[in-house]
């Protein structure tokens, strides 16, 4: 025979706490967490500095990045890079009318430069294959194709050309409305508009900026700043969403309980440790999940449903079986026997055993004849 399953009277001296007031102690709450995170980074990066070199390795991808000519720079490099460290990255993407010059430096000058030096020092094998890599040809055969139909570039015999790398037509006065460089050897085709050269260039440009975000340096870089902020998400919210909760009364936050908030059970009696646990690693797990795969959006659901469902309850809340009250008014009690007690000495006529809303509703419509 099956078991039926016991119904806890809910607590009805509670009151959810309002939207408003939720969404202001989160936000307190989340301010105090990002300033005790900038505390922690201080204890935990000199560990990742001495494993990876973070630091140095974080200089000389700056340093790569002004060379790679896929940025804009406050001032041109000099031959010798004597200035590299006093010239500043003024935007992270050049303008749709640069982008065609700084994607054929970045191979056929930048990358073409590092080959060159490894080849020198030995580091890679002296193969034709490697020898090839990011020369003139290799430019056009990998990147740009010419006389391909994606292309927007046909071979031409060198000696028409205007120019060695590339040239701009005397009679251009004003800003051009697209990238006039050409590589040697090579025009653009007939019938083109602006818009057609800016989208070629754009696509091109953004597989180099793809390429240079792939190399050593920055995976290194993403590494430890992923592994970092997990360690300091991790331990900033178990201080301000856990910590905080176990020691005020009524699992309260600092936000919380300047706002006069406080967390119970789902039926409003006073919350255990087990149940402030498990809404923490729920509060804990959808943000991770949401900085990993969906930034921002996970919160935004949690906070919609919060607005919308009847208790006022976010997603952490429907997980560990919880909610928000408004504790001036409110008033919690340890356990339903103490609810029930307190009920009973201000309506003596019900028993403990028949106080609950559905016999309370019955006896109503009777005695009113509803």
């Amino acid at each position: 025979m099956k078991k039926e399953k016991k119904i806890i009277q809910p607590n009805l001296d509670t009151v959810p706490g309002g939207a408003l007031k939720r969404t202001g102690a989160v936000l307190i709450d989340v301010v105090i967490m990002y300033l005790l995170m900038n505390v922690i980074w201080f204890a935990i990066h000199p560990i990742y500095n001495k494993v990876y070199d973070i630091d140095n390795v974080v200089a000389a991808h700056e340093r790569d990045k002004k060379r790679s000519n896929l940025v804009v720079l406050s001032e041109p490099l000099l031959a010798d890079e004597s200035n590299i460290e006093n010239v500043k990255v003024t935007n992270n993407q050049l303008s749709e009318t640069k982008r065609g010059e700084g994607v054929f430096k970045f191979y056929t000058v930048f990358l073409r430069g590092e080959q060159e030096a490894k080849l020198a020092a030995g580091e890679i094998d002296n193969t034709p294959e490697n020898n090839h890599m990011f020369t003139l040809e290799w430019y056009l055969e990998m990147v740009i194709k010419p006389d391909t139909e994606e292309s927007i570039y046909l071979r031409i015999p060198t000696d028409e050309h205007l120019g060695a790398e590339g040239a701009v037509s005397s009679e251009e006065t004003a800003e051009p409305e697209y990238d006039t460089f050409r590589p040697a050897g090579l025009d653009f085709k007939e019938g083109l508009t602006a818009a057609d050269i800016n989208k070629f260039n754009t696509q091109i440009y953004n597989q180099a900026v793809n390429a240079f975000n792939l190399r050593p340096n920055m995976t290194i870089i993403n590494k430890v700043n992923l592994q970092e902020n997990i360690i300091l998400m991790v331990l900033g919210s178990t201080v301000v969403f856990l910590v905080f909760p176990l020691f005020f009364k009524n699992g309260q936050t600092l936000g919380k309980k300047a706002l006069k908030l406080g967390v119970t059970t789902r039926q409003g009696y006073k919350i255990t440790v087990p149940w402030l646990l498990l809404r923490y690693f729920a509060f804990l797990f959808i943000n991770l999940l949401s900085n990993l795969l969906l930034p921002f959006v996970l919160p935004f659901i949690s906070i919609t449903i919060m607005t919308f469902s009847k208790e006022r309850r976010s997603a952490h809340d429907f997980i560990a079986n919880t909610k928000v009250i408004d504790l001036p008014n409110s008033k919690v009690y340890e356990t339903e026997a103490e609810f029930l007690e307190a009920q009973k000495r201000t309506n003596p006529r019900l028993d403990a055993e028949e106080f609950n809303e559905e016999v309370f509703s019955e006896r109503f419509d009777e005695e009113s004849g509803a």
